[in-house]
């Protein structure tokens, strides 16, 4: 149990390590680049190179037919000078591939220089160098482009992103104890220390669980190091997410010639305030949609209170269009006192710019084993977008579930949760998120979905 706990905690340390990875344009806000001129003026590689070899070999002849005087070579440096000097290896960025060494040619001119050995001459050439203009203008420029980089620009981000980790920071807390051997009613007992050092000071009390213990230690590790080696297998097998899915946001048509299937992954965990099942309660669903179809599985489970279920469900589109899905479907499920139940019903989905409304069970169950059982089912979980923060997006998913038994009274549960995007302009989200239900349990949910199109 202790390992599954540490399993839980290297999750929530996953996803809140995760939320300090700038994205391409945070990254771009933490410094400015100052070039020497203006970027129009920078001259191509290979036109660098030519020049470079015209003027030498206008050097040579010159100095071979003993017709080098201190005004040509005066005009030689200065077109030297100036052409090396707008290469993108100095006056920009550097082109792939793309190498000169720009000491080199200056060095080879300057030998023939050195070599004309007429002291009369190099004391003219050296008064006519320090007196042009045009070429102590070119030298006064900074060489080479500079970074000036934003502390305070890091420190925002930083501090930005430190607020949103908060939230999960409690959770992964808790779970860090428990896999150490620590009761959980350790933290009601130091309420202050628990906020201030273990919540607030996340980091603080991360080392402080870890280092105290060599078994949170050594299991956080392996965890992490495990982690790290499936998500490079999903991502290597699926590639990047793209289309909107279900619980996300409104798909791309344009996309729906190319990439016809989807994968939706949905993991969750639930922790009870009061009275209610132990902690954890573990739910995980995988849903594959093809173009005219879809299959999916879920499985739920309390290992400490030895409960657990498991659904197959499968079904064809009935609609489908950029706004609305409109999917059949039959679902089996059976749980740990092998009751087995028979579902038939429908999953719809309507996607706006704003929101979507999404009704993901709506469905008549009948008991296969036991007494006779019949019931309906009704679950709906919209999702609407509340504002844009950077490049993230965040919404608000309230949900509504309600079951009617025959013979028994309504069971109903409401909640809602707050989420965030993992990543600009993919549907990946993560939540947080409160629900209430019939019997008056409490609970915390945290909820990570992902997507992959291939």
């Amino acid at each position: 149990m202790r390992k599954l706990f540490a399993v839980t905690a290297a999750c929530f340390l996953a996803v809140m390590l995760y939320q300090f990875v700038p994205s391409w344009q945070n990254w771009n806000s933490f410094s400015t680049t100052h070039y020497p001129l203006d970027q129009s003026e920078v001259i191509p590689d290979h036109e660098v190179r030519r020049e470079v070899i015209a003027i030498r070999e206008e050097a040579q002849q010159l100095t071979l037919k003993n017709e080098m005087t201190p005004a040509k070579y005066l005009s030689l440096e200065k077109r030297l000078y100036r052409v090396l000097t707008r290469h993108p290896q100095l006056a920009g960025p550097v082109p792939s591939g793309t190498y000169l060494m720009t000491g080199a040619p200056l060095m080879h001119l300057a030998g023939l220089f050195n070599g004309q050995g007429d002291k009369e001459f190099i004391g003219e050439a050296v008064q006519l160098r320090n007196a042009d203009p045009e070429l102590l203008a070119e030298r006064a420029r900074p060489l080479a482009y500079s970074v000036e980089y934003h502390p305070m620009a890091m420190a925002g981000f930083v501090a930005r992103q430190y607020f949103f980790s908060l939230l999960f920071a409690p959770l992964f807390v808790l779970a860090l104890m428990k896999a150490n051997g620590y009761p959980a009613t350790l933290a009601a007992a130091f309420p202050i220390r628990f906020l201030l050092v273990d919540w607030l000071a996340w980091p603080i009390g991360m080392w402080r669980y870890i280092a105290t213990r060599y078994y949170a230690a050594y299991y956080t590790a392996k965890i992490i190091r495990n982690l790290s080696y499936v998500t490079t297998l999903v991502f290597s097998m699926f590639g990047a997410s793209g289309n909107a899915l279900a619980q996300s946001v409104k798909p791309d048509s344009k996309k729906s010639d190319s990439k016809n299937h989807t994968l939706q992954l949905d993991l969750r965990n639930s922790s009870f305030l009061a009275s209610g099942p132990p902690d954890p309660n573990l739910f995980g669903r995988a849903s594959f949609y093809e173009q005219r179809w879809f299959l999916e599985s879920i499985s739920s489970t309390n290992p400490k209170a030895g409960n657990w279920y498991n659904d197959v469900a499968g079904g064809p589109f009935l609609v489908r269009n950029t706004k609305f899905w409109a999917l059949g479907e039959v679902r089996v499920s059976q749980n740990q006192n092998n009751a087995r139940l028979l579902m038939v019903g429908t999953q719809l989905f309507h996607f706006s710019r704003r929101a979507a409304i999404i009704v993901p069970v709506l469905r008549y169950e009948y008991g296969l084993t036991g007494p006779p059982t019949k019931a309906f089912h009704f679950v709906t979980n919209p999702n609407v977008k509340v504002a844009k923060i950077g490049s993230r997006q965040f919404s608000i998913a309230p949900e509504a579930i309600f079951r009617k038994q025959v013979g028994k009274a309504v069971f109903w549960s409401l909640g809602a949760g707050a989420r965030m995007q993992l990543r600009s302009n993919k549907p990946d989200t993560i939540e947080i998120g409160a629900l209430t239900n019939s019997t008056g349990q409490w609970s915390i949910r945290s909820r990570l979905i992902l997507n992959f199109t291939f």
